[in-house]
């Protein structure tokens, strides 16, 4: 058991980003692997804790506990019942069962989380009905009849950094966002510009990446509830991580949008992050912008559109419209800027200005959407 590598959960497609951030925080993490949606890595025991306060990528962080075969309920439950779950779960605590199967005899996803939970109860673990802030998980996960349990050290989803309260329409989520800034190559050094920001997720993660702030820092996770929580080790790795914030000559990071609804969403949330004074959100149409600033990065997000009708609607049609107007518009008033374009589809990338592939491809809101980036060297 104590050879089974850490598991981060991560959005699909974008295993290999999130392998590479967990990389460059070092650390002693070693050997990294990926399969669909889940990145593995070999690290000491407080590799957690700095995964879970640095990490922008990933959803969660979880600790396998245990790993064998189990064909039979009785046989998963036996397995279950082995494993020091009073290291990671007070007792009388709110714990719950998260379960998913493939090409496994125990297919029925319910019933597997009841023989969790009666293997747990083996244990002398009551599992009481109550509200957590940081909820405690127990995580199931069967692969041919390989069973794999894991405690969630997360607790809330990663990607919820307890900024963003006041959302626009069709809000990216922030782990989404700073995967993109992160494969567009923003590093915090240079200036960045949404010319159609939104609720500001956009612009709140970028500015965070600008001053090295940790993304888990103003939150709690589920790890400070263990029995086996080592507090003082915990306490030198969020100093460590408050010492290494800038707090002086960052580069200027700003969000338009026509939307005065928007704008004061993602004037909202940048004060709830902290950031309220190294951010600026106006409101603007992109016909009008006149950037002064030195080159940076354009990072934005359209409108994707349907095609109920097909590609020769004329919604379609008008979509495609609007994306070479945008184009022209931002190589009028940004020129010299790379941009980093979020959207569905290659027509309607070739139709912003894009001649390329794209860098990444991934799913936004239950949609497949491509990432596109041109440095402003090529671009005419």
């Amino acid at each position: 058991m104590a050879n089974l590598p850490w598991t981060l959960r991560v959005p699909l497609d974008l295993e290999k980003t999130c392998a590479a951030e967990l990389r460059a925080l070092g650390g002693g993490v070693g050997k990294t692997t990926w399969d669909p949606g889940v990145v593995y890595f070999e690290g000491p025991e407080d590799a957690a804790m700095r995964a879970n306060l640095h990490l922008r990528t990933a959803d969660r962080v979880l600790k396998p506990l245990g790993a064998g075969e189990a064909v039979s309920f009785h046989t998963l439950r036996l397995r279950c019942s082995e494993l020091p779950w009073e290291n990671y779960i007070p007792p009388g605590s709110a714990v719950n069962i998260s379960a998913s199967a493939m090409g496994c005899k125990l297919y029925h996803t319910g019933a597997v989380e009841d023989a969790i939970r009666e293997g747990l109860e083996g244990r002398g673990l009551r599992l009481a009905e109550e509200s957590e802030d940081y909820p405690l998980w127990v995580d199931a996960r069967g692969t041919r009849d390989w069973w794999t349990l894991s405690i969630d050290t997360s607790g809330r989803g990663l990607t919820r950094r307890g900024y963003r309260k006041a959302t626009a329409k069709a809000p990216i989520r922030e782990t989404l966002a700073a995967a993109v800034l992160r494969a567009a190559g923003y590093e915090g050094t240079r200036p960045l510009m949404d010319p159609m920001c939104g609720a500001g997720t956009f612009v709140i993660e970028g500015s965070w990446i600008a001053s090295k702030r940790a993304p888990g820092r103003g939150r709690k996770f589920a790890f400070q509830r263990f029995p086996s929580f080592d507090e003082d080790r915990w306490r030198e790795i969020v100093r460590k991580a408050d010492e290494a914030e800038r707090k002086e000559g960052l580069p200027r990071v700003v969000g338009y949008d026509k939307a005065g609804g928007a704008v004061r969403a993602a004037k909202s949330n940048a004060l709830r992050a902290g950031v309220a004074g190294m951010v600026d959100f106006q409101r603007q149409e992109i016909a009008n912008l006149a950037v002064h600033e030195q080159p940076g990065l354009l990072v934005l997000n359209p409108p994707y559109g349907q095609r109920l009708e097909g590609e020769d609607s004329v919604e379609h049609r008008r979509l495609l419209q609007s994306y070479a107007r945008w184009g022209d518009e931002l190589r009028r008033s940004a020129p010299g800027w790379d941009v980093a374009l979020v959207c569905p589809s290659q027509e309607l990338a070739q139709a912003f200005g894009f001649q390329s592939r794209p860098k990444l491809r991934f799913r936004n809101g239950g949609i497949s959407v491509g990432l596109w980036v041109q440095r402003g060297a090529q671009r005419a």
